[in-house]
């Protein structure tokens, strides 16, 4: 039996001209864009270890939305020696409250901020467009929590 790996995302989202604008990252190896994602450590949350990738591979920091995970997305891993395995990643959903010039894989990733639309069509992980369509779902909420937001900070 195959055991199945789990690692967490991050979409890392604002909102900007009245429109939701999701982080994308290149992958190190292939230079495809990708959300943030990798490993749990020992003592990290889910939503702490989304928080920690989203701020080493992206340069961005901010807070976990919404008490649950957006979705999952499946893909098989391929190691150095050239071995795929299973991986099954919870992702959460990130309100991007700080972007950082310098970060610590900066050297090795790009990214680019997209509107929410055109997300998809630049993942080439096909399981991860789901989830952007499932966060179009709520495009209308975000939207209206970020306007409520700016209100009380003024």
């Amino acid at each position: 039996m195959t055991l199945i790996r789990r690692q967490i995302a991050a979409i890392p989202f604002l909102v900007r001209n009245n429109k939701v604008e999701v982080l994308l990252v290149t992958s190190r190896s292939t230079r495809r864009w990708i959300i943030p994602k990798g490993n749990i450590d020992s003592g990290q949350t889910p939503e702490s270890a989304a928080l920690a990738e989203a701020y080493e591979e992206a340069g961005v920091s901010g807070v976990v939305h919404g008490d649950l995970p957006i979705g999952f997305f499946n893909y098989l891993k391929r190691t150095a020696a050239g071995d795929t395995h299973p991986i099954m990643v919870e992702v959460f959903l990130m309100r991007v409250t700080g972007i950082l010039d310098d970060w610590p894989e900066r050297a090795a990733r790009e990214r680019q901020w997209a509107l929410l639309a055109d997300a998809s069509g630049l993942v080439e992980e096909p399981s991860i467009a789901p989830l952007f369509e499932r966060l179009a779902e709520l495009e209308h909420a975000l939207i209206a929590e970020a306007v409520e937001f700016a209100s009380h900070a003024e």
